[in-house]
C-alpha cells in the first residue's frame, strides 16, 4: 500500500521481466525477444539491487548460473487479499511455454 503508482507494473500489462545484476542480460534479452514473437505483452522492471527472489542466489552461486526473472504484476502481495489479473497470468503461461519451446534458447544453453 505505501509504494507509489510509479514503480509497479501496473495490472493487465503482462509479463514482468525483471533486468537486474543478477540475472543473465543474454537470457533476458531472449525472453524479451520471446515475448515479442508469441505476442505476449510484457514490461521490463528494474531491479537495482536485490530483487527480493532467489534469482539472487543463483545469478551470483559458484561462476553463476544463467537466470532471467519473469512475474505477474498483482497486489497486496503475500496477504489474504493478493488479487491479480487472469490476462496477466495467462500471459505468464503463454511465455514460459513459448521459452520452453524456443529452439535457440535450447540450444545456446545446452549442456
Amino acid at each position: 500500500p505505501d509504494v507509489e503508482t510509479r514503480y509497479l507494473s501496473p495490472m493487465d500489462s503482462g509479463v514482468v521481466v525483471e533486468a537486474s545484476a543478477v540475472t543473465g542480460r543474454r537470457l533476458t534479452d531472449m525472453t524479451i525477444d520471446v515475448c515479442r514473437r508469441a505476442d505476449v505483452p510484457y514490461t521490463v522492471q528494474a531491479a537495482p539491487s536485490s530483487t527480493g527472489t532467489n534469482a539472487n542466489l543463483l545469478g551470483t552461486a559458484g561462476e553463476g548460473i544463467p537466470t532471467v526473472l519473469i512475474s505477474l504484476p498483482i497486489k497486496n502481495m503475500h496477504s489474504s487479499t493478493e488479487v491479480l489479473d487472469v490476462r496477466d497470468a495467462q500471459a505468464v503461461a503463454d511465455v514460459v511455454s513459448a521459452f520452453i519451446c524456443d529452439e535457440q534458447i535450447a540450444e545456446d544453453f545446452a549442456r
